[in-house]
């Protein structure tokens, strides 16, 4: 879902997006990128590509946030696990069943991987440490159209839904970054201040498998629509560099070809929304609104509501 907000004189657009998981631990860790991760990537690039080929409403600088399902380098985090352990495969008439053990010398099982299980024997500390961020690298081949505020806060993905394990990580999937909030390069032309906080929420209380997280900054006043560069070669070569089988996509997308994208019809819905502070215009041009200036004012803004 995109959203366009005008706040303040300033343009910018909230994008929803929710991207496909990974099905299986065992293709997942069989190399890097997997498979999973060249359609996440394809389809992340077919989104950002129609927004460049919306003529009808244009571009402008964007945040994109929501469940990406950008997972670690499986293949890299089981070497990083798995350097001094032996492998035991244990072959099940099921392929669904099959179990690859990961002991140490003393005959202990240290890591299981499974189509479903990606079990450690030191499972809720191991994933939580600093080095784990090693291995966040879905999004480095997008740097030059989405960049991001640093990750300081853990994986917020898998955890317990049960309210007695807030804290403790499900033993299905190897811990992730799964949520994020990125944005255009542009978006910094329009950051009032260094003052930002990036974060998760409910680290110590139950919030289902995901946790969210949350950006906070400050925007500039009266910057109107900051149109991002045209960027369809380099959409281009990102997407022939992530092609994977054409039906897993159109299976896993159920979307239009991208190349036909040019021709598809954006439809877009206006909506009134209430104002926050009746006193916008007397705050200077480049001034950031501080909370302690906000009110209740209840006149209305028109914004436009695009679905893409």
């Amino acid at each position: 879902m995109r959203t366009r907000w005008e706040i303040n004189g300033t343009v910018i657009e909230m994008v929803n997006i929710h991207l496909f998981h990974d099905a299986s631990n065992l293709v997942a860790c069989a190399d890097f990128p997997s498979v999973y991760c060249k359609t996440r990537r394809r389809a992340l690039i077919h989104t950002i590509e129609r927004f460049h080929l919306d003529d009808k409403n244009g571009s402008v600088p964007f945040f994109c946030f929501g469940d990406f399902n950008f997972r670690c380098d499986t293949a890299g985090v089981v070497k990083e696990l798995t350097a001094n352990l032996v492998a035991h495969r244990v072959q099940s008439i099921k392929t669904d069943n099959t179990k690859i053990h990961y002991r140490n010398s003393i005959g202990n099982n240290i890591l299981t991987l499974g189509k479903k299980e990606f079990s450690h024997a030191d499972h809720q500390l191991k994933f939580k440490e600093y080095w784990l961020k090693n291995f966040d690298k879905e999004l480095e081949p997008l740097t030059e159209i989405l960049i991001e505020y640093p990750i300081n806060f853990i994986p917020s993905y898998p955890f317990e839904e049960d309210p007695e394990m807030p804290t403790d990580y499900m033993s299905t999937r190897c811990p992730s970054w799964c949520d994020r909030i990125l944005m255009t390069p542009q978006v910094n032309d329009i950051i009032a201040c260094n003052e930002w906080k990036y974060d998760i929420i409910g680290e110590s209380v139950c919030m289902g498998d995901h946790k969210p997280i949350y950006l906070t900054v400050r925007l500039k006043q009266n910057k109107g629509s900051m149109r991002p560069r045209k960027a369809p070669n380099l959409l281009k070569t990102l997407m022939e560099n992530t092609m994977v089988d054409d039906s897993l996509w159109m299976e896993q997308s159920n979307v239009e070809d991208a190349s036909t994208s040019a021709k598809s019809i954006f439809n877009s819905q206006y909506i009134m929304v209430k104002a926050i502070s009746p006193n916008i215009s007397k705050v200077g041009k480049d001034e950031s609104i501080c909370p302690e200036k906000l009110n209740t004012d209840h006149s209305g803004v028109l914004l436009k509501e695009t679905t893409v």
